[in-house]
């Protein structure tokens, strides 16, 4: 752990007061994503790109809230694995976390000046201290497992409008069959990844490595899986858009 970790972990703490995670079932990457986004969207507020990287921190702070019961694991045999967050839990653990902590508490003496100083001075020091930023370092890169596009994307209003009308489009689809290839279980799984990209397109702002473990992925497979029915139509037709939107890969 960075030792500016702590300082992005307290701000995400107190931008949110709620994660407003959607009360569903979600696999591990789709709750995941839906962190990441948070903890993603401090670091871009405040710029610290070059001295923070949120996939650490972001999957730190979701082991925490894994511990703290914020976020609750059901195991199942065959479907695998489903994760719940729950809000009442987090006011209480976002509480708790805030309570004790002297970062917080400075953060409220100083005011509004306190975190950029905070970040102009940790990037003095990283700098005397002869150490490379962590966007540059192999060695904090080499454990990332995320696409190369990582970049913040920022949606206008129509773009969100087009966007997760198609996303939906695709959803009632996939929702209106019975199952995908025999299996309710993988119906769910593809659903939940669905609305999770979707989720991060009615955001209106996130980092597109994001998008592509969620939504892009699943679409491909369903554009390859579904090429000549109405679910790969669609799906190959999103994709579209959003390789002319974003610049994603087809």
């Amino acid at each position: 752990m960075s030792e500016i970790d702590p300082y992005i972990k307290t701000l995400v703490l107190t931008k949110f007061q709620d994660l407003k995670i959607p009360g569903e079932r979600y696999n591990e990457v789709e709750i995941a994503v839906q962190v990441m986004n948070r903890v993603s969207s401090v670091i871009h507020d405040y710029e610290v790109d070059d001295i923070a990287v949120d996939s650490t921190i972001a999957s730190d702070f979701f082991d925490d809230l894994i511990r703290s019961e914020v976020i609750v694991r059901e195991v199942e045999r065959f479907a695998g694995d489903y994760y719940i967050y729950i809000p009442s839990r987090y006011i209480k653990y976002r509480e708790k976390e805030l309570a004790d902590n002297p970062i917080h508490a400075a953060s409220k003496r100083i005011g509004a000046r306190y975190y950029p100083d905070v970040f102009s001075g940790y990037r003095k020091h990283i700098s005397e201290a002869g150490e490379t930023p962590v966007n540059e370092s192999q060695e904090n890169t080499e454990n990332l497992v995320v696409p190369a596009s990582d970049r913040i994307v920022s949606l206008n209003h129509n773009q969100v409008q087009e966007l997760d009308k198609q996303a939906s489009d695709v959803i009632d689809l996939v929702s209106a069959q019975n199952a995908i290839e025999g299996s309710l279980g993988l119906r769910e799984r593809i659903i939940g990844q669905l609305k999770a990209g979707r989720e991060l397109i009615r955001s209106g702002e996130f980092r597109l490595y994001l998008l592509e473990i969620s939504l892009v992925e699943t679409l491909r497979w369903l554009a390859d899986k579904y090429a000549k029915d109405a679910i790969g139509v669609l799906a190959l037709d999103l994709m579209k858009t959003l390789a002319k939107k974003l610049g994603i890969e087809l």
